[in-house]
C-alpha cells in the first residue's frame, strides 16, 4: 500500500507524484491513495463522518483499519457496494452504534454476517442485500430488526414464499395493503402451507428443533389432490416458490 505521508521531503513527494503518474499503473496507485486520504480526512474530522464509502476491490481488512482509524459514533451511512468484504466484516460494523443505512450490494457478505448484524444493530433502517449469496435462513434472522423499513434483494437466492413470510413476521414492506394484495393471489392450500412454513420458522426461532422436524414433514407430505389424481407428485411448497433443501439448511 503506498502511504504518500511516508515521504515527509516536500519535493522528493512531488517527485514521486509525478514517477507515478509516467504509467498507468503508477496513476491508479495515486488515484487510489489519494482515495483513501480523503476517507481518512473524514473519519478524523471532529466527531467523525455521517457517510462513508468503501473504495472498490477493498477487503475485510481494509474496512477494519479505515474503522480503526478515528471516532466513528456518527456514522449512519455505510457503502461497502462493489467490493471485496465478506461475512467477517459484520463484527467491525456492529461497532457502529449510529449505523442506519448499509449497503453490501455485489459483495461475499452473506447469512453469517446477517445474523450478527440482526443482533447488535437494532437501529438499522435500511439494508441492501442485492447480489450477495444470502438465502432464507439469513432472511429469518431480520425477522428481530423493528427499525428495518427498505431492504433490497434484488439478484438474489431468497425465495419469494421466505419474502412473504419475512413481511409477515415484521412490519417490513409497503404496509398492511401491500401484504394484503400479495395474499389474495394463492389458493386455499397454498395459503395453509404458507401458515405451516411460518410456524416452522417461528419454531426455529425459538429453538424447538424436534418440533420443527415434525412441522417440516407435515407440510412436505400434504400434497395437492387434484395433482396426486392425475399422477403428479406436485408439492404446493415448490409451487409457491419455496426453495428446494431449505430444512435442510437449517
Amino acid at each position: 500500500m503506498l502511504d504518500l505521508d511516508a515521504v515527509e521531503n516536500h519535493d522528493n513527494k512531488l517527485k514521486l507524484i509525478s514517477t507515478l503518474k509516467l504509467t498507468s499503473h503508477g496513476s491508479n496507485m495515486y488515484a487510489n491513495t489519494c482515495a483513501r486520504q480523503r476517507v481518512l480526512k473524514q473519519i478524523q474530522q471532529k466527531g467523525g463522518p455521517r457517510e462513508l464509502t468503501l473504495e472498490p476491490n477493498s477487503i475485510d481488512s481494509d474496512l477494519a483499519g479505515l474503522l480503526s482509524r478515528g471516532p466513528l459514533g456518527n456514522l449512519e451511512c455505510l457503502n461497502l457496494a462493489f467490493t471485496h468484504v465478506t461475512s467477517a466484516c459484520a463484527k467491525h460494523i456492529i461497532n457502529l452504534p449510529a449505523l442506519k443505512d448499509l449497503n453490501v450490494r455485489s459483495t461475499r457478505f452473506g447469512d453469517a454476517g446477517l445474523e450478527l448484524i440482526s443482533e447488535h444493530l437494532n437501529q438499522l433502517e435500511i439494508l441492501n442485500l442485492s447480489e450477495t449469496p444470502v438465502t432464507d435462513k439469513g432472511l429469518t434472522f431480520l425477522a428481530n430488526m423493528k427499525m428495518l423499513r427498505k431492504l433490497n434483494l434484488n439478484s438474489t437466492n431468497v425465495s419469494d414464499l421466505a419474502i412473504l413470510t419475512l413481511q409477515l413476521l415484521s412490519n417490513m414492506g409497503s404496509g398492511k395493503s401491500r401484504f394484503t394484495q400479495t395474499w389474495r393471489l394463492f389458493s386455499v392450500k397454498e395459503k395453509r402451507n404458507i401458515i405451516i412454513y411460518v410456524i416452522e420458522l417461528m419454531l426455529y426461532k425459538f429453538g424447538l428443533e424436534a418440533f420443527n422436524g415434525s412441522i417440516v414433514t407435515l407440510a412436505i407430505n400434504h400434497y395437492d389432490e387434484g395433482a396426486l389424481r392425475s399422477g403428479i407428485s406436485s408439492n404446493a411448497f415448490e409451487r409457491v416458490g419455496l426453495i428446494s433443501g431449505l430444512n435442510q439448511a437449517f
